[in-house]
């Protein structure tokens, strides 16, 4: 297998700067919870975050023919996004069970990201990288596993309004925690890879 250094580090600079702007929005996002009236610079954060997802998934686009699994890691992305659109627009157990097939989707999304470029910083003798990979998907499984918890709890609250903010917050913090993690290992391993 070969390496094209350019292609790596284009793709995996546009996946840095995509996550980068949805972990902004996820923050500013969590931020506007207490001040009130911010409704219209709510829509301007949700911009861009879709923005930053758009720029990420033009990101792995751009590497699906450098490895496998980054085209594994793509269509994994669009199957997330139909399950997530189905969990919104659902109710009852369709909801649960698409939301969390979209969850694990997400994961192994990461794995296989971070299996592929494991692949290319392994070429480039760059094994800290690669360790600094597996923490960042062991990150993502655990705050995921603690969102899920969390969430569930959100059943048992459903009546108490300052129960599911403090909930929130809670999922939001962990999320931007794990998040952070793999941010980091894409930048690294886009500087490795140019």
């Amino acid at each position: 297998m070969e390496m094209n250094r350019d292609t790596l580090y284009n793709g995996l600079n546009l996946m840095y700067i995509g996550e980068l702007a949805a972990i902004i929005g996820l923050f500013v996002g969590l931020l506007i919870l207490f001040l009130p009236g911010a409704v219209g610079l709510s829509l301007l954060i949700l911009l861009a975050a879709l923005v930053g997802a758009i720029v990420g998934v033009v990101g792995l686009a751009r590497l699906r023919g450098e490895h496998g699994d980054y085209m594994t890691a793509l269509i994994l992305l669009v199957v997330g996004v139909i399950c997530n659109l189905i969990s919104k627009n659902a109710t009852g157990a369709l909801s649960v069970i698409m939301d969390f097939a979209g969850s694990v989707l997400a994961l192994v999304r990461v794995y296989l990201v971070v299996r592929a470029t494991n692949t290319f910083l392994d070429m480039a003798g760059r094994t800290d990288l690669e360790a600094e990979g597996r923490r960042a998907f062991y990150a993502l499984v655990a705050s995921t596993v603690v969102a899920v918890v969390i969430s569930a709890l959100t059943q048992v609250l459903s009546d108490s309004l300052g129960g599911l903010i403090v909930l929130l917050v809670i999922i939001s913090l962990v999320t931007i925690a794990g998040e952070a993690f793999y941010l980091i290992y894409l930048k690294h391993s886009a500087q490795a890879l140019r």
